[in-house]
């Protein structure tokens, strides 16, 4: 889970195959369940400026949402051998880190 850069909210990955966007004060689920992955999601970081999230998967796949719709931004990132254990953004946003469960690590450009 990880909160948005401004506080306001908080975003859950969950063995259910889904992320949701919580409104943490309120306790309401303002986005999700999110579609697309087919196995557990194991992490999830938020673009700087809170509009956009990325998730990792049990599936090998990262995927870019945005942050308010649950709607995928494009095709996944390329896949991992196995499953995605964890993911980390650079503070400006534009490079992603992600590490699976093959002792692998990837670094993608999240800009493009």
């Amino acid at each position: 889970l990880k909160f948005s850069h401004d506080g306001s909210k908080l975003a859950t990955a969950s063995s259910d195959n889904h992320t949701r966007v919580w409104e943490w004060r309120l306790g309401t689920v303002l986005v999700g369940p999110t579609e697309g992955h087919t196995s557990f999601v194991s992490s999830v970081v938020w673009f700087p400026g809170d509009e956009g999230l990325v998730t990792a998967s049990g599936d090998k796949a990262v995927r870019r949402l945005k942050a308010l719709t649950g709607e995928e931004l494009g095709e996944p990132f390329g896949a991992h051998e196995n499953e995605v254990a964890f993911l980390t953004l650079s503070t400006d946003g534009s490079l992603l880190a992600s590490t699976s469960r093959g002792n692998t690590l990837k670094l993608w450009n999240a800009t493009t």
